[in-house]
């Protein structure tokens, strides 16, 4: 059954002298890199184990002190590309009060709703995102309680009937 299963697996080939990234065993976070590197690949065994040796200069990484796997490793061509360094507000889903200051949920482009976050008024540079999500709102008061957070003037109800005396 063994056999059936790697005969299946799709395999990286590589070559001596490849540039590669290696997965890094001891990834202490999340947000810790999950590759590191570049390594070259310094000798293959002939049951596939695959010996790394530093690539670049003096201030190159060590590469990992045992032999790698086909599986654990990518070339550097190949590799994932580093994460974005600036998020994309995608929507606001919801506004609550915390103390004095106003705080929106916030989800993020190209991110899952697991990461979504909660973030002051200061954490948005155009207005024009908030006052679109208190145009959203369904009851006026809240609208415009968002609306002079972000120090717009309130909207006043509209198809109201003015009160006779």
């Amino acid at each position: 059954m063994k056999k059936s299963l790697d005969e299946n697996r799709p395999r990286a080939e590589f070559k001596i002298g490849d540039v590669v990234l290696a997965l890094d065993p001891i990834r202490r976070s999340r947000n810790a890199p999950k590759w590191f590197g570049p390594f070259q690949v310094a000798a293959i065994s002939r049951g596939g184990a695959i010996s790394l040796a530093p690539h670049g200069g003096d201030d190159a990484p060590p590469p990992p002190e045992r032999n790698c796997a086909h599986h654990q490793l990518v070339r550097l061509e190949e590799a994932p590309k580093p994460p974005i360094d600036h998020y994309e507000v995608d929507r606001i889903l919801a506004h609550r009060r915390n103390g004095k200051a106003m705080q929106f949920k916030v989800h993020w482009r190209g991110f899952p709703s697991r990461e979504d976050t909660w973030e002051s008024i200061s954490a948005f540079p155009d207005p024009e995102l908030l006052t679109g999500y208190a145009s959203t709102l369904g009851s006026f008061r809240s609208a415009n309680a968002v609306r002079k957070a972000v120090g717009m003037p309130p909207q006043r109800a509209r198809n109201l009937q003015p009160r006779r005396g």
